[in-house]
């Protein structure tokens, strides 16, 4: 395999949920594929800078499973919305994730941003944006 050693890689899980269950339906390999990342994840950490992966990779390819915990600890940087969210821009909604059903006007996030005390309302009804 080519060296890749000034470029980072960044690997997605396979939504299992959504449009996700018609793929897996349709699409068989899908097992296969992630088989073959599971037998080849050392192999390519050679190839490229850094690797990174998404929170549903992680759990797919059973990351946690093949690292120290010390590792897991310096290396994990935490679930789907503690630390990241996702961002729909042409619907102008984010999320705690992108497989989130629960999404907010991106509105409400700059009005979160100036009043991080409380959360806007929803609907009528309060709201915990990333629970």
């Amino acid at each position: 395999m080519r060296t890749h050693k000034n470029l980072n890689l960044l690997i997605l899980g396979y939504k299992d949920d959504g449009r996700g269950i018609a793929y897996h339906a349709a699409h068989k390999e899908v097992e296969r594929k992630l088989r073959w990342f599971r037998d080849h994840m050392i192999d390519l950490s050679d190839l490229f800078r850094s690797i990174c992966f998404d929170d549903l990779s992680v759990r797919q390819l059973g990351l946690k499973d093949n690292l120290s915990e010390q590792a897991w600890k310096q290396l994990y940087m935490g679930g789907d919305g503690e630390f990241t969210m996702c961002e729909d821009l042409v619907k102008g909604e984010f999320a705690a994730s992108s497989v989130k059903i629960f999404r907010t006007d991106i509105r409400s996030l700059f009005w979160l941003i100036n009043n991080p005390a409380s959360c806007p309302p929803q609907n009528g009804q309060t709201c915990e944006i990333f629970s």
